[in-house]
């Protein structure tokens, strides 16, 4: 009974992991593609956004048209993703390098653990 148990967790276990592995290849292809929606379907219902030194809690929606705006403005050329972590807390948090037409930027993301899988609570986007 105790081995199902175990096996049962550590399943569990694997499966919130490789899922959330899956979301941060999702979310590096939407960044170098310029994908506002793609990005933004992995936000929380809220989060914190800092784009061009302007911070702001923002709904997942009103997150969505300030990044689809962003894209507008600077269209990515290429994404790189060039360091990843976790915190205590066991959520994670990705760097990346993103190169515009006329500018680079910084990206980095962080993915709280939430029910049905990790979700974007900050956003940070840069100029390097």
């Amino acid at each position: 009974m105790l081995r199902s148990l175990a096996l049962i967790a550590a399943l569990f276990t694997c499966h919130f992991i490789v899922a959330q592995e899956v979301n941060n290849e999702q979310i590096s292809a939407a960044f170098g593609k310029g994908d506002a929606k793609g990005v933004a379907a992995h936000f929380a219902s809220s989060l914190d956004l800092m784009i061009d030194k302007v911070e702001e809690v923002y709904s997942k929606e009103q997150a969505e048209m300030i990044l689809s705006r962003f894209f507008s403005d600077h269209p990515p050329l290429e994404f790189q993703l060039m360091h990843q972590g976790r915190s205590k807390q066991n959520d994670h948090y990705y760097i990346g390098d993103m190169k515009a037409d006329k500018a680079s930027f910084r990206v980095t993301y962080f993915i709280k653990n939430e029910e049905g899988g990790g979700r974007i609570r900050q956003l940070r986007i840069e100029p390097k």
